[in-house]
C-alpha cells in the first residue's frame, strides 16, 4: 500500500521532494502558446543556443562560460565524469545530496564524506584525498549555506575544482556566481525545478571558466533538453515574479513550520533553504512510516544514525500541507 492509501484516498502531501507548492503554469502556458508542432516534432538545439544567450544576459558572463543539461542532475553528473579520474574520487560534506555518492560509484569511484561543521569545514575538505569538491549551498538535507568567503577560500587555497550546487540559493538569499567569475577553478551549478517551479521541465546549468565548461559541454549527450524545456525555461526567465512570490512565501513558511516543529519538542536544524531538518530520533523509522500513512511525504536522512537514531526533512509546503504535517507529528508524537 502506498503512503496515502490507507483511508482509500490518493491524496498525497509530496514534503519529501524539495519543490515548491505552486507551480509555474503561467511560464508553461505562454511557453506552450509559443510553440508549434514543428517547434515540438523536430530534434531540439543541441546546445540550446538561444537560452544560454538569454543566460548569459541575465547572469552577465560570456556565453562560452554557460552550459545547460537535463537538470541539475545531469550537469553534476558531466563534471564527475569529466572532472574526477576513473575510480577517483570527490570530497564532500556529511551529511548531503546523496546523488553525489551514486554519481561516484556509478564513475567507479566514492566520495570522501566531511562532517558538516559551524563553520565550513576547509582544513579536513583540503586534507581529503580528492581530485574535486562537491559542495552544495544551501546543503541539502540540512540547509546550511557558508559564507562565499569560505567558499572562495577553499578555491583560493587549493587548484582542484570546486563545484557548487546552488540548487536552493534564492531562498537563502545567496549568490556565488562572483566566486565562477574570479576563481578559474569554481563551477556553479543551478536548476529550473525548485523556486522556478518548473520540476517537470528538467533543466539545469552551470556557470564557469571555459576551461570547464567546454569540459562538461563535450561529454554531454546531444539534444538532451527538450524543445519545450527549453522554451518554458526561457519563459521562466523572462518574468521574476514567480520567482519573488515563491521564495517569500517559501521563507514565512520555514519560519512556520520550524515554530511549530520547535513545539512538538523537534530538534529543528537551522536552515536557510526550502526544508527543514528535524531529529535525530530513535523513531524516526516509525514517524516515517506513520506519517506517510496519513498522505505526508517526508524524507527519511540515516543520520547520525546508531543509538541517536536519523533525521527527517520537510519540504515548506503550502500553508495548508504546513498545518497537516505538524498535526500528523502532533498524532504521532516525537
Amino acid at each position: 500500500m502506498r503512503p496515502g492509501e490507507a483511508d482509500g484516498t490518493n491524496a498525497v502531501d509530496r514534503l519529501d521532494l524539495n519543490t515548491v507548492p505552486e507551480l509555474n503554469l503561467e511560464a508553461l502556458r505562454r511557453a506552450w502558446e509559443g510553440s508549434s508542432p514543428p517547434d515540438l516534432a523536430a530534434y531540439p538545439d543541441p546546445e540550446a543556443t538561444e537560452l544560454v544567450e538569454a543566460l548569459a544576459r541575465k547572469l552577465g558572463v560570456p556565453a562560452e562560460w554557460i552550459v545547460v543539461g537535463h537538470g541539475s542532475d545531469e550537469i553534476l553528473g558531466l563534471a564527475v565524469r569529466t572532472l574526477v579520474p576513473y575510480g577517483g574520487r570527490a570530497a564532500t560534506l556529511n551529511p548531503t545530496f546523496a546523488m553525489y555518492a551514486r554519481f561516484l560509484a556509478a564513475h567507479g569511484g566514492a566520495t570522501v564524506p566531511v562532517p558538516e561543521a559551524k563553520e565550513l569545514p576547509r582544513a579536513a575538505l583540503r586534507r581529503a584525498d580528492a581530485s574535486v569538491y562537491l559542495l552544495a549551498s544551501p546543503n541539502n538535507p540540512t540547509g546550511t549555506a557558508y559564507p562565499a568567503a569560505a567558499y572562495r577560500a577553499l578555491a583560493a587555497s587549493s587548484p582542484r575544482p570546486v563545484v557548487l550546487d546552488e540548487a536552493y540559493h534564492q531562498f537563502a538569499g545567496q549568490d556565488l556566481l562572483p566566486l565562477a567569475r574570479a576563481q578559474p577553478n569554481v563551477v556553479v551549478v543551478r536548476t529550473f525545478s525548485k523556486a522556478y517551479g518548473l520540476p517537470g521541465i528538467r533543466v539545469g546549468y552551470a556557470v564557469g571558466a571555459p576551461e570547464i565548461v567546454q569540459r562538461l559541454r563535450a561529454a554531454r549527450p546531444p539534444f538532451s533538453v527538450s524543445s519545450f524545456s527549453i522554451r518554458a525555461a526561457l519563459s521562466a526567465l523572462a518574468d521574476d515574479r514567480f520567482v519573488t512570490r515563491t521564495v517569500a512565501r517559501a521563507r514565512a513558511g520555514r519560519r512556520t513550520l520550524a515554530r511549530g516543529l520547535a513545539g512538538l519538542g523537534w530538534k529543528v536544524w537551522p536552515s536557510q533553504a526550502n526544508f527543514l531538518l528535524i531529529g535525530p530520533s530513535p523513531e524516526a523509522v516509525r514517524i516515517h512510516r506513520e506519517l506517510g500513512r496519513r498522505g505526508i511525504w517526508v524524507r527519511r536522512i540515516d543520520y547520525p544514525g546508531g543509538a541517536a537514531g536519523g533525521c527527517l526533512r520537510i519540504t515548506v509546503g503550502s500553508p495548508e500541507q504546513i498545518a497537516r504535517c505538524l498535526g500528523a507529528l502532533a498524532e504521532v508524537g516525537a
